[in-house]
């Protein structure tokens, strides 16, 4: 409580060696596992935290503990480890919240493990949850995705739609051009050109995205030549050149 992290790390050590295999024992290393997180020992901190997932030591883990340890996992590239972390924070949570968030980093788990049909059982939970995180827009949009790839257009259009309504927020400005780009897409793999240049010319207006915007405002030019409105698709492509003269959008 003093903040003498190295002083309490040291003492939870000799707890734990002469307490031996006990249930006191696990919580011993959940705190010590606490002062190595706050020291930035944090290879040292989620082993221990990573061991405690099966003890009864994970009833007295925050969902913020839980979370840190799935995400440290994922980026370290221990998918493995995310998982199962993810799973255990989906198992110990009571918000809605939390629960999104925990079955889109096992989603992410599955997804580094090469598992895609598992994990879009883990981003089908998070979108069960009635929760509006920045995960469960991820989570629709990877869905969305899934659809394009399965040629399942109509349900990747609903996907997307999804993603686009739950990114309300200026935090997620970007997944929402994103989702607007999937519309397109998923319009113009079914030749619904009207709805693709709606799409496609709705990310050019609304984002200033220098990889997305350019591709976006190539395929609504395309869909509107399609639609035999030529004056509006010679000016979108003058205004790609003029926005993003070096890409390679532009170019072509």
């Amino acid at each position: 409580r003093a903040n003498k992290a190295d002083a309490a790390e040291y003492h939870y050590q000799v707890a734990q060696k002469k307490e031996g295999k006990t249930a006191l024992a696990d919580q011993i290393q959940f705190r010590r596992a606490a002062v190595l997180q706050r020291q930035g020992r944090n290879d040292e901190a989620a082993a221990l935290l990573q061991g405690l997932l099966g003890t009864a030591a994970l009833t007295n883990m925050q969902p913020q503990l839980l979370e840190w340890l799935a995400r440290f996992n994922l980026q370290g590239g221990k998918f493995k480890e995310a998982e199962v972390a993810g799973l255990a924070l989906a198992v110990a949570a009571q918000d809605a919240s939390w629960k999104q968030m925990a079955w889109y980093m096992v989603g992410r788990g599955r997804q580094g493990q090469g598992q895609p049909a598992a994990a879009r059982e883990a981003y089908q939970e998070a979108l069960k949850q009635p929760a509006r995180t920045r995960e469960g827009v991820e989570s629709a949009l990877y869905l969305g995705r899934v659809g394009l790839e399965t040629k399942n257009f109509a349900a990747a259009s609903d996907l997307f739609a999804q993603a686009a309504e739950m990114a309300a927020g200026d935090d997620v400005l970007d997944i929402r051009a994103q989702s607007y780009f999937g519309m397109g897409q998923a319009a113009r793999a079914q030749e619904k050109w009207d709805d693709a240049s709606r799409y496609f010319l709705g990310v050019g207006v609304l984002f200033d995205d220098p990889k997305l915007t350019p591709e976006a405002m190539y395929y609504a030019a395309e869909a509107l030549g399609k639609l035999n409105r030529v004056a509006d698709r010679d000016k979108t492509l003058q205004e790609l050149k003029q926005r993003y003269p070096d890409s390679a959008w532009a170019k072509k």
